[in-house]
């Protein structure tokens, strides 16, 4: 394996390494409980006379210790209020945050809402870091339809170690317009999948690939469920590898059960999917519904068929108990047949803009440039509300989950050695912001570069390629005779208006009276139906002579 450089600033930092032994044999498989991260509450809130409100949260970087083997010495991490994943942010659509980002960890950070269309400064660039005693406040404007997001670390060269660590929690934006009777409270379950390496003592170690699988932060963990339906939100959280999940009755390794795939990165689906196996790369988000209606009083496995479903260790992921009776029988209908009304867009006129993946000159680039080349990483030039074609590349036999910033994609094609691929049905069905590249594979993408201009990042989102430079950037450009009014412009992600700033606590009068006043005053999200309207008006093939 490639050594691996990581900067950090305790036992990671400074070290070269390679692919370590075997992590200590974990004797207390699905013994433990599932935990299940809190939702985080809201601290104060700012009612506008006109526009939409704007809710304040924070959330601190905290170290902390957690008991993973019995046996063994607490393992250190370092998360989000000193858990991991990090509490919930469960957000409605139409009310604007604020998030407070205070670093009391061991590292530079930055924070990504990875899903959310957010104007570029509170995107989390990646050399938008703060040290340790700053903290950032990031605005977020929760204008799209419903959704899983995550939060996660995004510093430049450390967002492996950091989101190893623990820096990493889920976001989920509720769009009261879009009810389907779905399972809702205790029958809505978040799954955030990890893989990680340890030495003898229990120690993390920071290596790629990983051979323990953890689920919400526990190891091998069970989960008591009713016979009844349930829907899963399930990330995988993991730095480096993906999953084939599947679902087997007791230790059975044949006959999958079935569930339902209801929505991937961007949300809904145009209806149910089903399936009997999921493959979901690094930080890509799927939605299921699983019915135990038939398993009163059995135990099933979710398996991960990409290790061999017999291997004891990343061949299984965790075990569900199911009861005898259902408590509550709210939201246990069939999925409806038809979900989300998603209009998929329509090829471009333009060509289609190509980016290969590769490994070059011991670096892992996009078309050859890396993320520190400041002079070359921006790729691509695409007008504010175009509609494009990108064709993605993978120039090696290694996998790589490409995430583009601001936007949702549409696959269109695949291909690998010029030989047409299949796009699974749960991939088709929806909008990603994650998109699989297989090896060798060749993918063609089409995506609406809106609502914002400004600097974005695109990159691998195997966290190890990423801090070794598989990321570059590209620049949604202002539009020449676009004549919709905004009072604030928002282009540059490190704009020195909302630099990060020495923390010396939160007075939360000042946060109601001035900060959320402040920021409101941006206007920043308070027209989106315009301001699409206006774009896509533009771009009408009337107003072609315009541009």
């Amino acid at each position: 394996m490639a050594r691996l450089f990581l900067r950090s600033s305790f036992i990671w930092g400074a070290m070269l390494i390679s692919k370590s032994s075997a992590s200590p044999t974990y004797t207390n498989k699905f013994s433990v409980a599932l935990p299940i991260p809190p939702e985080l509450p809201i601290l104060a809130t700012y009612t506008p006379p006109s526009g939409n409100p704007v809710d304040f949260y924070e959330i601190t970087i905290t170290p902390f210790t957690k008991q993973l083997w019995p046996d063994l010495n607490a393992t250190t991490l370092v998360g989000y209020n000193g858990m991991y994943p990090g509490p919930t942010i469960r957000a409605t659509r139409g009310r604007e945050i604020v998030l407070r980002l205070i670093n009391k960890g061991d590292s530079t950070a930055s924070l990504h809402l990875h899903g959310s269309a957010t104007v570029a400064p509170f995107d989390g660039w990646a050399s938008d870091t703060m040290v340790v005693g700053q903290f950032k406040d990031y605005y977020y404007p929760n204008f799209q339809e419903s959704r899983t997001l995550w939060y996660h670390d995004h510093a430049h060269m450390v967002t492996a170690s950091n989101v190893q660590k623990g820096q990493a929690g889920l976001y989920i934006l509720d769009d009261p317009a879009e009810d389907y009777g779905l399972p809702t409270g205790k029958y809505d379950i978040p799954l955030v999948l990890a893989s990680k390496q340890y030495n003898t003592t229990g120690a993390l170690m920071p290596t790629s690939g990983g051979d323990t699988i953890d689920v919400n932060g526990q190891l091998w963990p069970y989960l008591d469920v009713e016979p009844r339906k349930y829907r899963f939100r399930i990330l995988n959280g993991a730095a480096s590898r993906q999953f084939q999940l599947q679902l087997y009755v007791g230790d059975t390794i044949t006959d999958p059960v079935a569930f339902q795939v209801v929505a991937s990165d961007s949300g809904y689906m145009t209806g149910p999917v089903q399936t009997t196996s999921l493959t979901i790369s690094m930080g890509e988000r799927y939605e299921i519904i699983v019915d135990f209606a038939n398993y009163h009083n059995q135990t099933l496995k979710l398996r991960n068929a990409l290790a061999g479903l017999d291997s004891e260790t990343l061949g299984q992921a965790m075990q569900f108990r199911v009861g005898s009776n259902v408590t509550d029988d709210a939201n246990n209908e069939n999925v409806p047949s038809s979900l989300r009304n998603i209009t998929f867009l329509e090829r471009p006129i333009t060509s289609s803009k190509n980016f290969t993946f590769a490994f070059t000159d011991s670096k892992w680039t996009i078309n050859g440039e890396t993320f520190s080349d400041v002079n070359n990483r921006v790729l691509h030039y695409v007008p504010r509300g175009t509609t494009e074609i990108w064709t993605l590349i993978n120039g090696g036999p290694v996998v790589h989950p490409v995430h583009v910033h601001l936007v949702d994609m549409q696959i269109i094609s695949r291909t690998k050695n010029g030989i047409a691929q299949p796009i699974q049905p749960y991939e088709a069905a929806g909008l990603k912001d994650i998109i699989f590249l297989g090896n060798s594979e060749t993918i063609e993408v089409l995506a609406k570069y809106t609502p914002w201009d400004g600097l974005y990042m695109f990159h691998c989102h195997n966290l190890f390629h990423e801090d070794r430079e598989m990321m570059a950037v590209f620049n949604v450009t202002a539009l020449e005779g676009f004549n919709y009014t905004e009072k604030t412009r928002f282009i540059q992600p490190m704009d020195s208006r909302w630099p990060p700033k020495e923390y010396n606590g939160t007075n939360l009068t000042e946060v109601q009276d001035v900060t959320l006043p402040d920021f409101k005053s941006l206007e920043a999200y308070d027209d989106m139906d315009g301001l699409m309207d206006a774009l896509d008006a533009f771009h009408a093939p009337s107003n072609s002579s315009r541009r």
